[in-house]
This record gives structure tokens, sequence and C-alpha cells, in this order.
């Protein structure tokens, strides 16, 4: 499901990576949507007792690697639409689900979104970490006709790009998602509930309870961590499947934005999927090259890399103070802290 642009117009999206439930007698990995929520399971039934009286029926039998692949064949049976499914981490789960039922992946799967591996040509004898996790995982993948698009983390980069950084996890081009934001001190300023959750989430706090996290503070996060440089991957593939764009504004401000609120004095920044060739070798590693041609294959563009960090490091945080729980909530002014 292609825009003319290149972006993604999703029916339904599924983040497959595997989130820790609050267990009654087992931990159980289920995937989640995008806002955090399980998939399957009602916006209603947020509560720990509630989860798990949903789940247990059918999955108190099923352990580890059996879960996701179960849940996300449900969702393909089930949904009535297209489904998008967007992987993180290993692609184990996924690949085990399409083993299982090949038919109904080919019928209901809208575009796989594979976050893992390097840009062409691949750094010499460096397996990124997406892919070691699960080398064969993705050779599978890879060697289907399913409609796949690929987000490479790493990068070989040159001298050129980036700012003369040669670890491959670290490296800069036009393809890869990687990119650094200087601090996150505008966690402070965000809707109480999703400050809270990333408050959790950095301060690793072993509460297993991570949906009451949203409704109480805890402990702040250390400044020491929000003042230091963070590295993100990957957001280029969330805004493909929202389909929002990354635009320069009239005033030279930088924003994420749904097609709704882009205006004709906008400039549309690369953020895009473009059809390539791609093969994949037994060790998992991939090489991809651009074509002309019609491809189920799909690979992230993002221009030049250094400014699309620029406009990001602008973008993202604005993007997260646009979110609100509370439409009354006012984000506090920023304060620069010195480090």
């Amino acid at each position: 499901m292609q825009n003319p642009g290149g972006t993604c117009k999703p029916a339904r999206i599924i983040d497959a990576r595997r989130a820790a439930l609050p267990p009654t007698s087992d931990q159980w990995p289920l995937p989640t949507s995008r806002s955090g929520r399980i998939k399957g399971l009602p916006s209603t039934v947020t509560d720990r007792a509630g989860l798990s009286n949903r789940i247990s029926s059918n999955v108190r039998h099923i352990k580890g690697l059996g879960v996701p692949r179960e849940l996300l064949l449900q969702i393909l049976r089930e949904s009535k639409l297209p489904v998008h499914t967007v992987s993180f981490g290993s692609a184990r789960g996924i690949a085990a689900a399409y083993n299982r039922e090949p038919k109904l992946f080919h019928r209901k799967l809208a575009r796989l979104h594979l976050c893992a591996g390097g840009s062409s040509p691949p750094a010499t004898n460096y397996l990124e970490w997406n892919v070691a996790l699960d080398p064969q995982a993705v050779v599978r993948l890879l060697r289907t006709d399913l409609p796949i698009a690929l987000y490479p983390c790493a990068a070989n980069n040159t001298k050129d790009q980036g700012y003369g950084v040669f670890s491959p996890a670290h490296s800069y081009d036009a393809h890869n998602t990687y990119y650094r934001i200087p601090d996150l001190r505008f966690i402070a300023r965000l809707d109480p509930p999703l400050r809270r959750y990333l408050t959790y989430a950095l301060n690793r706090s072993p509460r297993v309870d991570f949906l009451r996290a949203l409704e109480t503070d805890g402990p702040p996060i250390d400044d020491k961590i929000l003042a230091r440089e963070h590295h993100l991957w990957e957001t280029g593939v969330w805004l493909c499947v929202s389909g929002r764009r990354l635009v320069r504004r009239a005033d030279g401000t930088h924003r994420i934005l749904p097609g709704h609120e882009i205006l004709p004095s906008d400039r549309i920044l690369p953020n895009e999927l473009r059809p390539c060739e791609v093969k994949v070798h037994a060790d998992g590693i991939y090489e991809f090259r651009a074509t002309d041609r019609p491809s189920k294959v799909l690979v992230y563009y993002r221009g030049d890399p250094q400014a699309n960090e620029a406009a990001l490091r602008e973008a993202l945080p604005a993007l997260y103070l646009s979110f609100r729980a509370s439409p009354n909530y006012a984000p506090p002014a920023a304060v620069r802290v010195s480090p």
C-alpha cells in the first residue's frame, strides 16, 4: 500500500517487539502496538488482572517463541484490513509465524518493515545487532517474496558522510536510520503519562506493573542521564508507517506532521521508501541496490544524513511535546541546565 510519494499508508500496524507483561505465574512476551497497548486486547483492558484474564485461556500453555508467533497469526487471521508489521530486535517470531502459515502472510500482510542490518556495501566482518540475534530468521524472511521494507541500522561510513565516525553501529549514510540528539531534557516537559513512562524506562525500573507506572510519579531521572548525548535508531520507520512527514516550515523550524497539517509553504524532507533488489547471504548480511523496476522490496532513504539529523533533533522533541492525554495540560517552559 504505497502512496505515490513513497510513504506508507498503513491499514493496521503491529510492533512485533516482545513486551514483558505483568505475570500471574508466567512471564509472557507479547507484541505491542505503537501506542504500547497489547494488540488484540480492547483499550479498556489496562490492569494487571484484566490482561492476565484476557489472554490466559488462550496462551497459558504456550511458552517463549509461541506467544508472539501465535498472536501475530491471530491478528493476521482476524484483521479485516491488510496488516503492516514492524520488526525490531530479533525477527525470529515473525519468521516462525511465516513458516507456520505462509499462505496467510501472502494474503494478509501489507508489508513487513524490517529494522535490521546495514547499508550497502556492508561493513567488513560486521553483523548488525538485530540480525545477530537470529541471522537465520533474517535469511528466511528475505528469501521469501513477501513485501518488505528495509530500514538499515548500521552503515559502512565514508569520509564525506557523518562526522568521521567509523563504527558501523554509529555511522551515517542516506539509507540507515541512526542519528544522535544532544540531550533528553525535553522529557521533563512532557505530558505526565508519557513523562512517567519514559522515566520508568530510562530508570530501568524493576517494577512489573508498567501500566500503573503511568499513573503516579516515581523517582526522577538523574540529570546526568538527561544531559548526555543519546543515540537513536528507527525514527524513520515510524514516520513511514504512520504516514507522517518530516518538514521544514517557512520560519525554519522542523516538525513531524500528518499530511493534513502540511502547508504549501512547508518543505518536505526526504524520508521515504525506494524500490531495491536485495541479496541476503547465509550469515544474515544482506546487500541491496536501487532499481527502476517494480520490486516487492523497498529500502529507507533519508537523503543527506546530517540534514536529517539536524531536523530530527528539533522535530522529535516537538512531536513528543504535542502528545496530550489531557487536553488542558500545558508543558512548562523550557529551562536550560548547564551540564
